[in-house]
């Protein structure tokens, strides 16, 4: 059986004028293609004036989930 349990707690930080420079030398839907699920990428598409932020909130979260899955 596998059983999930917390293995500690923290905070991710985003530094978003790093996610930014990416984002301008790769293109913004390069990137988006990289971190976002099919979903995300819907809601993504249907945008705000807040599209930085959402692309670098869900790098955070799949960095984090990547990491804690190989740790």
């Amino acid at each position: 059986h596998f059983f999930a349990m917390i293995s500690g707690i923290g905070i991710d930080i985003a530094h978003v004028q790093r996610i930014a420079d990416v984002v301008r030398r790769r293109g913004e839907l390069r990137f988006a293609r990289r971190v976002l699920s099919t979903s995300e990428m819907r809601d993504w598409k249907q945008g705000s004036n807040e599209s930085l932020r959402y692309l670098s909130v869900r790098y955070v979260q799949v960095n984090s989930s990547i990491l804690n899955l190989f740790d």
